[in-house]
This record gives C-alpha cells, sequence and structure tokens, in this order.
C-alpha cells in the first residue's frame, strides 16, 4: 500500500475545470491548495490535481473515495 501525503495550505475557490472530473450526483464542495497541487473535497471523495512539471502543463488526478482516506489534523504557527 502506497501512503501519499499533502498539506494543505490555504482554502481557494473550488476551481472550474472540476465539473468535468465529477460523476453523476456529485458536488464539489471545498477546494484547497497545497504548496502547487489543488485538492477538491466533494460529497462523494476527494480528488487531489498533483501538478509535475515545472510549467505547470503536466498533471495527474488522483481519485479517493472517502473509506480510503485517513486524515490527521495539524494546526499551522501563525506567521
Amino acid at each position: 500500500m502506497t501512503n501519499l501525503s499533502w498539506i494543505f495550505y490555504q482554502e481557494i475557490p473550488v476551481p472550474h475545470d472540476v465539473q468535468e472530473w465529477l460523476m453523476n450526483g456529485e458536488v464539489a464542495e471545498r477546494a484547497f491548495r497545497t504548496v502547487r497541487d489543488v485538492a477538491i473535497f466533494t460529497n462523494k471523495r476527494l480528488i487531489v490535481k498533483d501538478i509535475q512539471d515545472l510549467t505547470g502543463s503536466k498533471a495527474e488526478m488522483y481519485s479517493f473515495p472517502y473509506s480510503s482516506v485517513h486524515m490527521c489534523l495539524w494546526k499551522m504557527p501563525e506567521c
């Protein structure tokens, strides 16, 4: 089993292109920025768009049903 991890830094508006990734009856509820990636929480799953190269022109998409997601919460100190 592979463990993937991301740190969500900031909530952002849900990207416009997320509609093409959604299934019937699925609604994008919130989105968060990591360093370069975007994580979208829907009513059914977590979708992560992982930017691959320096120009941002190549990306991989990950889809995780909530039953397979294990999350931890750390409060970041204020800068």
